[in-house]
């Protein structure tokens, strides 16, 4: 994937944030939709970025886990970077 101005991630991968007393970070990206994802790169540590064109897609939805300490636990959860950015502006989440 290309990185470019237009398509800067809006929760990148290690991105943190809280809701109440829990804590998240996402570990998995995604451009393009959903459910026509071509391609996934893994990490050395297990983080992911999928996409469905190899010139480059915005990204439209991020995968998180909980924290618990500075480890990563709990199941993955995708959301839509639409619903994400709707909870930063109702304040339902902030950044950590």
């Amino acid at each position: 994937m290309r990185a470019s101005k237009t398509h800067l991630p809006k929760f990148p991968l290690g991105f943190r944030f809280a809701q109440g007393k829990r804590n998240f970070q996402v570990v998995e990206t995604f451009y393009g939709p959903l459910e026509n994802l071509k391609w996934t790169i893994e990490t050395p540590d297990g983080l992911k970025i999928h996409g469905s064109a190899p010139d480059g897609e915005e990204q439209t939805a991020a995968g998180f886990r909980e924290l618990s300490g500075s480890a990563i636990t709990g199941e993955l959860v995708v959301r839509k970077t639409s619903q994400l950015e709707g909870w930063l502006k109702s304040n339902a989440i902030e950044i950590i």
